[in-house]
């Protein structure tokens, strides 16, 4: 399986893709989609180089990179573009097919609306598209019209590509989403999208720190007459924290069902520095400056996970 998928649940993922039917290469161009995706330079490069170890050639890793401009933007492609000359400089893969001219007659938004209709199993409409007329445009003759029309590589493994780059990033889910249901016109599995989607995701866990989780409860009694107002407190300081500071793994606030005021926050870091980091800023010392005076009592409490390695699966960020 591609070397680029390592470790327990990327594992895991990687039995999930083989049981789905999807190829080598194609778990290689799986892994191509979320590197370009996520700007990760040197993941696509051995995902390019697994690719080319399974039979992916030279020009439809030029489609692959030169078709996710549309997802990911300019910037993204041309920088894959160039980790894509690096590394066919130093594999020498083989050339392969290049698209076809275009027919004669060939019309954008004729064609391109033909393509988008038969990818999408049915015309595309809807009021974003009566709203925005120019991006509908835009998908109709440039992506659909002159990027589908080449045929170098099939409409079923553009939608791969193009799964995977979605999954990677999760402001666009709800892309990822339909293009899950454009995938399966084209002969995409249910359980090869799941695949996909997985190996999208499991491909880039961050690597194991070498220090270990700092995890703890606080456990705190609140004077009765404040509860309301440090509840509101705690629950506003826990979502910012872990919005804000790639170190917060975890800060959860819970109230004793018999006892409203005993409240135990689980506290997870990723280590001894972020916890620290976590004290200096603005968010937490606004909470604990404004708190103060509501707490009756506070007790800091050290905690050992008895799976520190499932706890990172679990907690992963």
């Amino acid at each position: 399986m591609n070397k680029l998928i390592i470790g327990g649940l990327a594992m895991a993922t990687a039995i999930m893709a083989g049981a789905a039917g999807l190829t080598e290469k194609e778990c290689a161009i799986v892994n191509i989609g979320a590197a370009v995706a996520r700007g990760e330079q040197e993941k696509l490069a051995e995902a390019l180089k697994s690719g080319f170890a399974e039979g992916l050639t030279l020009n439809e890793a030029k489609e692959l990179v030169g078709q996710l401009y549309a997802y990911c933007g300019f910037p993204r492609a041309l920088n894959a573009a160039a980790t894509l000359m690096k590394i066919a400089d130093e594999v020498k893969p083989e050339e392969g097919k290049e698209p076809s001219p275009f027919k004669a007659d060939y019309d954008a938004m004729r064609d391109g609306t033909t393509n988008q209709t038969k990818l999408c199993g049915g015309p595309v409409k809807g009021p974003l598209f009566d709203f925005h007329t120019q991006l509908d445009q835009y998908l109709k003759t440039h992506l659909f019209g002159d990027i589908f029309e080449r045929d170098n590589i099939d409409w079923r493994t553009r939608e791969i590509v193009t799964i995977a780059a979605l999954a990677a990033c999760p402001e666009t889910e709800p892309q990822m989403k339909a293009h899950i249901r454009v995938g399966k016109v084209n002969g995409v599995t249910d359980e090869q999208a799941e695949a996909i989607v997985a190996m999208a995701m499991s491909a880039f866990e961050k690597p194991k720190s070498e220090k270990p989780l700092l995890v703890r409860i606080a456990e705190i009694e609140v004077h009765e007459q404040y509860l309301k107002d440090y509840l509101a407190s705690a629950a506003k300081v826990g979502s910012e924290s872990v919005a804000k500071e790639s170190g917060v793994v975890c800060i959860f606030p819970m109230q004793k069902k018999e006892s409203p005021c005993s409240i135990r926050i689980v506290e997870i870091y990723r280590d001894e520095e972020a916890y620290k980091a976590h004290l200096e800023t603005p968010h937490f010392k606004a909470y604990k400056e404004g708190t103060l005076h509501m707490v009756k009592s506070l007790s800091l409490v050290p905690m050992s996970p008895l799976d520190a390695e499932g706890m990172e699966l679990i907690f992963k960020k």
